[in-house]
């Protein structure tokens, strides 16, 4: 569990990171979690326009402060759902 949610492996996500120097957001399929760090695959960087990483990206659990899965993007936006699906699948 982490920022409330309970994460599946294997599932894609939308994270929200903040850290001292930088806000951002990206999408990646769960892995795990590690001591305090979150494994990621399938890593998609939205600065870059959706550049894909492949192998396992990592990132510090404390650095994550909010993720949502598809119910949470179409619940809170009034989009087709065929949209978020296009957006968030890999």
């Amino acid at each position: 569990m982490l920022c409330n949610k309970k994460l599946i492996p294997n599932n894609r996500y939308l994270f929200h990171v903040e850290t001292c120097h930088d806000k951002y957001q990206f999408q990646a399929n769960f892995l795990d979690i590690l001591n305090i760090t979150l494994r990621l695959t399938k890593y998609t960087d939205l600065k870059k326009l959706g550049s894909h990483v492949s192998g396992i990206y990592t990132i510090p659990t404390s650095w994550i402060v909010k993720i949502e899965d598809l119910p949470d993007i179409v619940q809170k936006n009034d989009i087709c759902p065929t949209d978020v699906v296009l957006t968030i699948h890999d």
